[in-house]
């Protein structure tokens, strides 16, 4: 039976356009970047699970909002993926970083440079960020920013990410 129901899913899969730049590719990437920014692994408890679950689709709407107004996604995951290395953050200190002036970081894959989608996924997205990326919510956000809980903050204008920014700073310096 289970590979009956592989069977089906590979054939209704394989019909689907996933060259690069169509419809489909672009969804997936968007999931993929979804799942990164959403699968915090630091300070993520059986109680903060289901929060970070249910932003998936708001951060998945932050992005299409960004690309609808023509503003980079500027989201970390995409220059990690691109290059190996870790950018280093105004929140949170990680050892071995690079500043995005690095020339390293002078990829496709580079968000902070690419205007719309990255050249490819990041990851292999699971299925809920997938369900988010197909589903966003309907939202007026253009930025958010993660605590080390894997609590997104979200906002509408810079001033209001620069204070969410603010609070994440003090927050992840009380964990």
């Amino acid at each position: 039976m289970y590979q009956d129901v592989g069977k089906l899913q590979y054939q209704s899969l394989a019909k689907i356009d996933a060259t690069p730049g169509s419809d489909f590719h672009n969804q997936i990437i968007l999931a993929s970047v979804v799942d990164r920014e959403s699968g915090r692994t630091r300070g993520i408890t059986a109680q903060t699970a289901p929060l970070v679950n249910k932003e998936r689709s708001i951060i998945a709407s932050v992005l299409f909002n960004r690309l609808e107004q023509g503003i980079r996604w500027q989201t970390n995951p995409t220059v990690d993926y691109g290059t190996g290395f870790q950018i280093c953050e105004q929140t949170v200190e990680i050892d071995g970083c690079k500043f995005l002036d690095d020339p390293v970081f002078d990829t496709l894959y580079n968000t902070y440079q690419v205007t719309g989608y990255p050249i490819g996924p990041v990851t292999s997205p699971s299925v809920d960020n997938i369900q988010a990326a197909l589903n966003p919510a309907q939202t007026d956000y253009l930025f958010f920013v993660a605590d080390d809980t894997g609590k997104n903050y979200f906002a509408k204008t810079d001033s209001d990410h620069l204070q969410n920014i603010k609070t994440v700073k003090t927050v992840n310096t009380s964990l």
